[in-house]
């Protein structure tokens, strides 16, 4: 199948800003001593969500499952399955919201607490595409209303997780004095 799917510049802007945030978390990883893996697996999702954007993936998917419905003769009652399903994602999402959200408040460490904000920050990412992937009416209106909370969203998450990354890469080393 081709995609007939081309970016929007907005769409292209943002899988700009991805790379970015990548490289960042990259920067932060050469940096890290203790959380280096999480830098890595960050890193790699910003890299995927640029070429998600670039290729338009959520597009595609979104249409193959309309696509499976009709043919299924299901699209007409599709409500009755994207309920249950928004249901059980936003309360995966809160489920870990709150888990991360209580290792953060456990961490004790500077360095700890920005790689966990950060991590937070990229599941809150993933609960958004969720959303925008069932497709649901009351939240497509929710996050394409006038408040473009879609873009909001996911423009602050991937804003959060590259301030997060400069900040921890500009943290002195373990052991380093900080100069004032």
């Amino acid at each position: 199948m081709e995609n007939s799917f081309t970016p929007s510049f907005l769409s292209i802007i943002a899988a700009g800003f991805y790379v970015m945030v990548a490289i960042f978390c990259g920067r932060a990883s050469a940096k890290a001593q203790q959380y280096r893996r999480s830098w890595i697996v960050l890193a790699a999702v910003f890299v995927l969500l640029a070429a998600s954007r670039m290729l338009s993936v959520e597009d595609i998917l979104r249409d193959g499952l309309r696509e499976i419905l009709r043919a299924d003769e299901l699209y007409e009652t599709r409500r009755a399955i994207q309920w249950p399903i928004a249901i059980i994602a936003l309360s995966v999402l809160a489920m870990v919201a709150g888990w991360q959200a209580k290792t953060f408040a456990a961490t004790q460490s500077r360095r700890g607490r920005i790689v966990r904000l950060a991590i937070l920050a990229t599941y809150g990412m993933v609960g958004l595409i969720a959303l925008r992937m069932i497709s649901l009416g009351p939240i497509d209106h929710f996050l394409n209303g006038p408040l473009k909370l879609n873009w909001i969203l996911d423009m602050g998450f991937s804003l959060a997780v590259l301030l997060a990354s400069i900040r921890y890469a500009a943290l002195p080393k373990s052991g380093e004095r900080v100069r004032r």
